[in-house]
Parts: structure tokens; C-alpha cells; sequence
């Protein structure tokens, strides 16, 4: 074991466990000695039951746009937040909760570690005179959690298993049978006015849920009041656990649980183990990075980053683990079959989680695939094609009912499990139009589509799958865009997200023509035509985006010298925001670089001057990928080490790592541990133009190897280099 995260204390809070996962099966582990509580999660077990959500606004855009055109923006912001926006998405949520009561004593010699190599946990501790090793993992074979705990000395555990949702155990012997239903609405968290804000259908329509727990012991197996199950005398206990949705499989799903369990029990722990490592393996390890001659992880995390958070640079171990942590999490979060990963990964613990945890599109659910192809894990993205490919499809009603365009799709904000495309935010009259539209969500899915292409070099998914999208995102925008009074097409209405601007006093959130989203539809159509070309095929659409891309509003640099926002060079509300989207075309697009626009590329680093290196976990990442493509590696490092302080329970403002090594927004927001990875990618490698090795490294990491990265073009590259030379490099076409 090299990659590690170890800790010597108990989880005391539920961002400090540590997950474990197969893409669909997800479970947070505290690590208890006297109380193990380990939070189940199953990747389709949402809210709601998939009603339509947005709003049939009639000539409310039309309005919108003649309000925008007119200069007067306080009745665009009026009708977009009163007439266009619909209700908010549904919430990702927990199945429940497996405790294991293993009774009181004084805990001595404690360690827990998540191992990397192998995606196991293990919890080693004494009670007393009692020494116990636990063992945990998740088989993507097998479709189950199956947790080994083993002792020197005959103990006593009792068992059971919770929910938050309406829910009924039963006991049969040595199996917990656990059945539920969730609720047909829960509001996001943010949505304080709510005064219901968890509601349960009438009739009790909802998604319903079984799980099934069941032990192999060699101790006394009682049923203790129909609600949990005593062992009494064990020294070896093995609990195998999978659970089904009836999203899934409509049928008898205890049954079909039931098979899942006896396989899994048949060729036992062991065997179990050992297809779980070696199908884990044959992903993990098709990468390997090593700095400054270190592959080891630190002894104890907290203390690790305890040291960064009071000044020290990090060592080139943990700066491994954190990079392998954010390939574990991908494999263990985003598998073949399995949902896309939302806000919080697979891993949430409350009914009314943050941000509802679901797919906030605007750039978070994005960023967690940033680093997917680059990392040698195409199979992790077929969720993510799989989503957009059913948003494309649902957002074809919102492009029609709510924007008023006949061709093409368009998605909000926000989406779920059950593909919400609309604008969200119908709660409260006035909400924030900043946080329910963004027109530019569209494209940048399709971003990722044609990089499944560049990395895989797949003509097939290419002519089949990726170019129809794209196709159909482009002619929304061909209807969508109005001309200014410059004869520019702009998109309007839109927002740049999450942020403001003054105009005349006055705050506004709505524009004529964001950044980013001309950026996203500038490369969009330049895709459309690169694929077109490479494809050897000419379409209609592809003459009018041609007609249409010199007229798309520029990009433009303010009296700052900065990457402006807006249509014009407002004054930003918050100068340090988060979001850095006007620099959507440095990174993830690739408009603007050093070698080819020189200017903004300088208007770039001031943006980020202008921006800060502190941010939310998530937004230091991006801009640790920013700064990686302006070849600023001193720069890069410094951010990346912020995302390595310890984030304590009411700690700072900016971002960093809870002892878990999980991504602090705060609160705990998986994108930030996904975006690093692609952050130190592109300090080690960039190919959006040519393959470039080592654009953005630091003094600090002097030497080092790193193996496996898949380049643009179908490309693996392997590099050594010492003393910030390379010595060795090897590139293979696939």
C-alpha cells in the first residue's frame, strides 16, 4: 500500500468518514469503535417521481428580449424571474443508515485508512484487551457491500438499519430486510421560506427502495424485538448489503437482492475481494504519478494538512494522494450503468442536502469530468454522455415551451435524476434569475462530447452520437441569438453565473451577451465544423454557423485591463467572486492561449489578480487549471496548496480539505477534488493545441514521473524528468 489516507481519530463528523462506492452503491464509513454509523446511498434514489417542472411562458421571452434591446433591464430581470422560471429540481437522497452498536470501552491504538491502491478500508483499533481489524469494501462485480470485522477475543454486535424517509425493517433469520419510500418533494435547503418543505404524496407516489443486509458469523445470530439482530459470542462477522430503487427495476426487488447476496456469499470474502480488487485495479492503475521521488502518503492526513494550513508546503506524497484520491473517487462514484455524479458524488447524508445535490450545471457538474479522459477512465464518462444524451432529448420541451424555439435543446441551471431541463426557482416571486438561467449549459455539455472524440479518436460515436447534439444544441442558439445595436449576435437573456453587476446604480443579474456563453457557442460551432470537416460531410446548419460565427459578440477587455463580464465593462457586485466564467475560453475552452491571443491571454492574469487565489474549493481548482494553461506554474502550486489546508467545522471562508481529504467548499462538494486532478494534468501535460509536457510545473516539484495520461489525438504519454528536465518521455498512439 503507497496511496493512503490515514487517519488516527475517529470520524467525528460525517464529512471526516470515508466513502466507499461502485458508481451506483455508495456508503460513508465513520470508522466507530464502541458506534459504527455508515450512511447508505444509492444512486437513484431521488425525490419526486418526474413531472414536468417549467413553465409554458408564452411571449414572456419575447418580451424578455424586446425589454433587453430596449436597455431596460429591471423588467427582462422582472419577467425572467416571474414568468420563465418553473419549480426547482428534486433532491438527491439517502437511503438510510447501518449502525453497528459493538458496546463501550476505552479505545486504544486506533488507525483507519482508506487504501488507494486497492479501494478498501480498514479500521484497526483495541477495547480493552480486545483487539479488532475491520475490513470494507464495494464490489462493482458484485453489486454489494460487504464489511469483515474480526477479533482476538468472543465479542457481542448488535445490528440494525434506519432511514430519514417513511421506511419498515423486518428481521428473517440472520438477513435485515429495509423497505421505503421517498418523499414526492423536498426543496432545497436554501428554500428557508418553505413552511413544508418535505411532502409525501397523497397516494404515495414516490420512488421506493429495498435493501437487504445479511451476516455471516460464527456467533449466535438472535433476533432482538423485530428491529435489529444480536450476535452474541463472534469472532468473525461478514455483512453483505446491496439495496434496489424501483427507478430501476420495477419487479420483486427483494428477490432479486436476495440472488445478489447468495452469489456474493457463495464464493465468500475472499473471493468477493478478489474480483473487487482486480476489476478496481485494471482502471486505477493505468496512471501512476510520482513527485520529488515520493509515491508514499503521509502517516496521518490531519496533520498533513494541519502543517499546509500553517504555512508549510506539502509533500510531493501528499500531493499524490491527493491526486490519486480524485481517481478512487471517480472510479468509486461514476462506473458503466451507474448515474452521473452530482454535487456530492454518491455520498450524502440528508434529506435536504446542500444545493439538493444534484447536477448544478453551470459548471460543477462539468468539473467532474474535467479529468476523465485524461486520465486513462473513458468508461467513467459513459454516465455523463448518458445524461446529456437524456437532457438533450428533455430539454428539446424547455427549448419550445419555456425560450419559444422550435429546433434544438436548452437546459437551466439545474437538473436531477428525472432530466429537469427548466429554469428553476418558481418558489419565491424575484429569485435570483442569476441562479435559474444559464443558456450556455447546453454547449458546455457539448464540450464534452467532442473531447470523448479528440481522446478516443471514436468516428463512430463521433458521426452517431456526438455531432447530432451538438447539431441540436447550435440550432437553438441560431434561434435563440437577436442582434445588438452593433449588429453583433448576442445571447439574450442570460447571466454570467451566479454573479451581478451595477448598471446606473442599479443591480442587475441579466445581460446581453455573457462571456461565457458567446465563448461556449463560439466553440461550439467552431466544433460543428471542425467535426463536419473531419468527417468529410457539408450540412446546411454548417453554412449558417459559418455565416453566423464572425457576427458572435467578442470577447473584450476592460478599463482594468481584465477579460470583461458582460456585454459592456460593468462594475462587478464582488470583485473576488467565485465563478471566474469569463475566462471560460483560458479554461476548460481553449480560445484564449499564450502563444495565439497574447492580449488576452495578459487580460486573463488579470481577471485572476482581480479574482484572488482564495475561492470555494471548486473554484480554486478551476483556477488552478487557469493558471496551468497560462504556463504559470508558481502560480498554479500556490492555489493547489490552499485546496490542501484543513477545513475545519466552521472554519474559513475559503476553501480546502476536511481530514477525509474531501473537497471543502465548504460545506463538503465533491467537483473541487475532481477539478484538482485536471488542474495538476495540465501542469504536467497540455494538448488542446499541440502536446506540450511539463507547460506549468513549479521549482518545487524539481523531479518526479508520471505515466499513462491520454493526450488529444488517442495519445498516451508517459514523462520523467530531474531537476526540471526531462530525461525521458515516451508517446504511443493507441
Amino acid at each position: 500500500m503507497r496511496s493512503f489516507i490515514r487517519n488516527t481519530t475517529q470520524a467525528k463528523r460525517w464529512n471526516e468518514g470515508n466513502p466507499l462506492g461502485n458508481g451506483r452503491l455508495g456508503v460513508m464509513e465513520n470508522g466507530g469503535a464502541n458506534k459504527s454509523t455508515i450512511v447508505l446511498n444509492d444512486d437513484t434514489f431521488w425525490s419526486g417521481y418526474g413531472k414536468w417542472k417549467g413553465a409554458n411562458a408564452g411571449d414572456a421571452i419575447i418580451r424578455a428580449k424586446n425589454a433587453m434591446l430596449l436597455e431596460d433591464y429591471s423588467l427582462a430581470e422582472s419577467i425572467v424571474q416571474n414568468e420563465i422560471t418553473g419549480d426547482y429540481t428534486e433532491s438527491y437522497l439517502p437511503i438510510g443508515t447501518l449502525i453497528l452498536k459493538k458496546g463501550l470501552g476505552v479505545v486504544k491504538e486506533y488507525e483507519r485508512v482508506l487504501d488507494l491502491d486497492n479501494a478498501t478500508l480498514q479500521v484497526n483499533y483495541k477495547k480493552g484487551k480486545t483487539i479488532y481489524k475491520e475490513e470494507s469494501f464495494i464490489s462493482y462485480p458484485h453489486d454489494v457491500y460487504v464489511k469483515r470485522i474480526t477479533v482476538d477475543k468472543a465479542s457481542n454486535v448488535e445490528i440494525l438499519m434506519t432511514s430519514a424517509v417513511r421506511y419498515s425493517t423486518c428481521i428473517d433469520g440472520n438477513a435485515i430486510f429495509m423497505s421505503g419510500l421517498a418523499p414526492s418533494k423536498v426543496a432545497p435547503n436554501y428554500v428557508y421560506y418553505d413552511k413544508n418543505p418535505i411532502v409525501y404524496d397523497a397516494n404515495n407516489e414516490g420512488m421506493r427502495f429495498d435493501a437487504v443486509l445479511q451476516v455471516e458469523t460464527d456467533g449466535e445470530v438472535l433476533n432482538k424485538n423485530d428491529k435489529s439482530i444480536l450476535i452474541k459470542g463472534y469472532t468473525s462477522l461478514v455483512i453483505y448489503y446491496s439495496s434496489l430503487t424501483s427507478y430501476k427495476e420495477s419487479g420483486d426487488r427483494k428477490s432479486i437482492l436476495q440472488e445478489k447476496l447468495a452469489s456474493a456469499i457463495q464464493i465468500g470474502y475472499n473471493g468477493c475481494l478478489k474480483a473487487h480488487i482486480e476489476d478496481y485495479k485494471a482502471l486505477y492503475d493505468r496512471v501512476e504519478l510520482e513527485l520529488n521521488g515520493e509515491l508514499d502518503s503521509p502517516v496521518d492526513m490531519r496533520k498533513a494538512l494541519r502543517a499546509v494550513e500553517k504555512g508549510a508546503n506539502p509533500s510531493g506524497g501528499l500531493i499524490v494522494t491527493l491526486y490519486n484520491f480524485g481517481r478512487y473517487l471517480t472510479i468509486a462514484s461514476s462506473r458503466e450503468g451507474s448515474e452521473a455524479t452530482t454535487l456530492q458524488g454518491i455520498w450524502v447524508n440528508e434529506l435536504r442536502s446542500p444545493w439538493s445535490s444534484n447536477y448544478t450545471v453551470n459548471i460543477n457538474t462539468q468539473m467532474n469530468y474535467w479529468a476523465t479522459e485524461t486520465i486513462a477512465l473513458p468508461e467513467c464518462t459513459e454516465p455523463l454522455i448518458r445524461l446529456i444524451k437524456e437532457l438533450a432529448k428533455s430539454g428539446e420541451r424547455t427549448a419550445k415551451e419555456t425560450f419559444g424555439v422550435e429546433r434544438g435543446w436548452a437546459i437551466g441551471h439545474n437538473s436531477d435524476l428525472w432530466r429537469t431541463t427548466n429554469p428553476v426557482g418558481r418558489v419565491k416571486a424575484g429569485s435570483s434569475a442569476s441562479y435559474s438561467l444559464c443558456m450556455g449549459a447546453s454547449g458546455w455539455f457539448c464540450r464534452h462530447l467532442y473531447e470523448r472524440f479528440l481522446h478516443s479518436g471514436d468516428v463512430e460515436f463521433l458521426r452517431k452520437e456526438a455531432l447530432p447534439i451538438m447539431r441540436s444544441s447550435a440550432e437553438f442558439y441560431l434561434e435563440y441569438m437577436v442582434e445588438d445595436s452593433e449588429g453583433y449576435l448576442v445571447c439574450t437573456p442570460d447571466i454570467s453565473p451566479e454573479n451581478s453587476y451595477y448598471k446606473r446604480g442599479k443591480r442587475y443579474s441579466i445581460d446581453l451577451a455573457p462571456t461565457m456563453t458567446m465563448s461556449i457557442i463560439r466553440e461550439l460551432f467552431a466544433n460543428i465544423l471542425s467535426a463536419e470537416s473531419y468527417l468529410g460531410v457539408e450540412s446546411e446548419l454548417g453554412k449558417k454557423i459559418m455565416l453566423a460565427l464572425p457576427r458572435l459578440y467578442p470577447i473584450g477587455v476592460g478599463k482594468n485591463g481584465q477579460i470583461i463580464e458582460w456585454h459592456d465593462d460593468y462594475e462587478e457586485v464582488e470583485l473576488a467572486h467565485r465563478h471566474v466564467s469569463n475566462l471560460y475560453g483560458l479554461y476548460p475552452g481553449s480560445e484564449i492561449t499564450p502563444e495565439t491571443t497574447p492580449i488576452l491571454a495578459t487580460a486573463s492574469e488579470r481577471t485572476l489578480e482581480r479574482r484572488t487565489n482564495e475561492g470555494t474549493g471548486w473554484s480554486l481548482a478551476w483556477k488552478v487549471n487557469m493558471w496551468a494553461r497560462l504556463k504559470n506554474g508558481t502560480r498554479a502550486y500556490d492555489i493547489l496548496k490552499k485546496q490542501l489546508r484543513l477545513c475545519h467545522q466552521g472554519g474559513h471562508r475559503g476553501g480546502g480539505s476536511y481530514a477525509s481529504l474531501l473537497c471543502a467548499h465548504p460545506p463538503f462538494q465533491i467537483d473541487g477534488n475532481f477539478g484538482i486532478v485536471a488542474g495538476i494534468n495540465e501542469m504536467l501535460m497540455q494538448s488542446h493545441n499541440d502536446i506540450e509536457l511539463l507547460p506549468a510545473i513549479p521549482a518545487e516539484w524539481h523531479s518526479g514521473r508520471v505515466k499513462g495520461l491520454i493526450a488529444r489525438g488517442n495519445k498516451r504519454v508517459s514523462i520523467t524528468w530531474k531537476n526540471g528536465e526531462i530525461i525521458d518521455k515516451k508517446i504511443e498512439e493507441l
